[in-house]
């Protein structure tokens, strides 16, 4: 299967000169109610919620992909406004990765906040179904400071699976 990084021109191109990918952190989400699948009414819960999206900020990013290269409304929001570029990965088929998009809202319950296998990291609201996201949850090789530091993701290396590297 093949799926589509969207770049800006300049990033496009040191990411192929280096052979890396940037891995986005959590705080660098362009979607506010990314990691917020849920609708939580007890404040008490959504101040749960919000520790355990920054306990994963500390220690994992993310490499996001889409399943679509033609959609002109990704190239104007991933790819400076149509004026960036999009590379071609070929990866194994893997429905884990795929991002599932909803309606609305879902309910919280107790099972979510302590589940090994929670929903949230990987669901958003349909809206954004025309990304056809893919998304890979990576262990960073620090925790992240106040300063942000960037990590990146080597690849372009046949058949490896790369790891994360910091700048």
């Amino acid at each position: 299967m093949r799926v589509y990084k969207f770049l800006p021109l300049e990033f496009g191109l040191k990411s192929l000169w280096e052979k890396r990918l940037k891995i986005t952190t959590i705080g660098e989400l362009n979607d506010p109610f990314d990691l917020l699948p849920y609708k939580i009414l007890d404040p008490l819960k959504r101040k749960q919620m919000r520790l355990k999206n920054q306990h994963l900020g500390k220690s994992y990013g993310m490499l996001c992909f889409s399943g679509a290269w033609s959609d002109p409304v990704i190239w104007a929001h991933y790819s400076d406004k149509h004026r960036g570029l999009c590379l071609g990965f070929e990866i194994e088929d893997d429905e884990d990765k795929q991002v599932h998009y909803v309606d609305e809202r879902q309910n919280l319950d107790d099972e979510d906040l302590i589940s090994n296998n929670p929903i949230w990291p990987d669901t958003k609201y349909s809206n954004w179904a025309y990304e056809e996201e893919f998304r890979w949850w990576l262990k960073l090789p620090a925790p992240i400071k106040i300063n942000w530091k960037d990590y990146y993701f080597k690849t372009f290396d046949d058949g490896c699976v790369p790891e994360p590297v910091e700048k």
